[in-house]
């Protein structure tokens, strides 16, 4: 698996990508819990997989680190099936 990396970014947020990966999200995060607020591919990379591996692999971390995941951003089709597909929590 990829490593993940992070940066601080806005409001105290911080942006997440896999290292080789073309997908990032925009995250809130606090002791034990971890929140997507904006996920998005790289126009040239779109439809190939990118955030459904990014999604994944913050699932997988959120699990080992014992965090709270959910995902609260805008929802198109193809993000409402790997949130759905990935068993992720929707916030609305």
């Amino acid at each position: 698996m990829s490593n993940i990396l992070c940066r601080d970014s806005f409001n105290g947020t911080i942006d997440i990508k896999l290292e080789d990966g073309h997908c990032f999200a925009n995250c809130g995060h606090g002791e034990d819990w971890l929140t997507v607020y904006i996920i998005e591919t790289d126009p040239d990379y779109r439809n190939k997989g990118e955030c459904q591996k990014l999604l994944k692999a913050l699932v997988e971390f959120s699990t080992r680190k014992q965090l709270k995941f959910g995902i609260y951003c805008p929802m198109n089709d193809a993000i409402r099936h790997i949130v759905d597909k990935l068993q992720i929590s929707i916030y609305e």
